[in-house]
């Protein structure tokens, strides 16, 4: 994958339809495949009238603060396939119900189709293992580390770049988009940088879907309810926007820049406590590539491409 697709809804999209040879239009009418558009138009709030969804994701991914994230837009092409999987998990239900076994050997379930010369064939426990891989895939989610990993990571900065405690106590309400640093002098200190650049960006993203400022996303975390490990995951993530995290790191990540490249602060030392910590965190790259190779495999499933005559049966 390109480094636009990593980074772009768009050109995940345009990686679906064509490596999932998605049939969106037949003669300026909707093809086979456009429900899964139709999907994500709603599920994105994608105005009306707009002349497609590809159309309106460049136009999204061009404005200072995009709708649509790639996680998110990810997120929404899996939900798109929930009542595949749940047709798949009833027809599996069915073939065990009706005791699909002979003896100790799997029996050789067929799917004729009318028309159609070449039925699919699975025994169930193949076809037990395509359900199984399709849940897998559906249930995927990008995790942002933990509030603990990411005063981890503040504290790395604070010690090697600390800022005045009246810069740092002193957040702004809302969440900027964080600006492109200025080159260090080492590539690879830029490059680590960058990183945790996109990940506050990642955090004011999350931010903003509870809230417009800070009150917003505090009073969002105290109205989160319940004990489950993900709850409690979240709820502390949105608390930190009540506290100075992201501020002070940006102030310090500013600091950082200045004293290497004029080299008051040597990059190697720098590096090393930096590649610790960012390796221990999830690969957002890895995780949307891996996520499409995912998805991909779905969408070239004989089951889904022939979904409509079974949803018919």
């Amino acid at each position: 994958m390109t480094k636009s697709t990593v980074d772009q809804p768009w050109a995940l999209w345009d990686e679906v339809c064509q490596s999932g040879g998605l049939e969106l239009r037949v003669n300026d009418r909707p093809g086979r495949d456009a429900d899964i558009e139709d999907a994500l138009r709603r599920a994105l709030n994608t105005p009306q009238g707009t002349a497609s969804l590809q159309h309106w994701l460049k136009q999204d991914a061009n404005l200072p603060h995009p709708q649509v994230s790639t996680e998110r837009f990810l997120v929404e092409l899996l939900k798109s396939q929930g009542g595949f999987a749940l047709m798949m998990n009833d027809i599996l239900g069915t073939l065990v119900a009706a005791g699909a076994r002979r003896s100790q050997q799997s029996m050789r379930i067929a799917f004729k189709f009318e028309g159609m010369t070449d039925p699919i064939v699975n025994t169930l426990k193949e076809f037990r293992e395509t359900v199984a891989r399709l849940q897998r895939c559906l249930a995927r989610r990008y995790l942002i580390p933990d509030s603990k990993s990411l005063w981890d990571l503040w504290q790395v900065f604070s010690d090697l770049a600390p800022v005045a405690p009246v810069a740092r106590h002193t957040p702004p309400d809302a969440f900027p988009v964080v600006l492109k640093l200025a080159s260090t002098g080492d590539r690879t200190l830029d490059k680590n940088l960058q990183l945790v650049a996109e990940l506050v960006d990642k955090i004011h993203d999350l931010w903003r879907q509870y809230g417009a400022d800070r009150q917003d996303v505090i009073r969002a975390a105290q109205a989160l309810s319940g004990n489950a490990a993900d709850v409690k995951r979240l709820r502390n993530q949105l608390f930190m926007a009540s506290d100075f995290w992201s501020h002070s790191l940006l102030a310090s990540m500013v600091q950082m820049q200045v004293q290497t490249s004029s080299g008051a602060l040597a990059a190697q030392p720098v590096n090393q406590r930096l590649s610790t910590i960012l390796t221990s965190f999830p690969s957002k790259k890895v995780w949307v590539r891996n996520t499409m190779r995912a998805f991909i495999h779905v969408l070239n499933l004989p089951t889904w491409r022939r979904r409509h005559e079974l949803y018919s049966v």
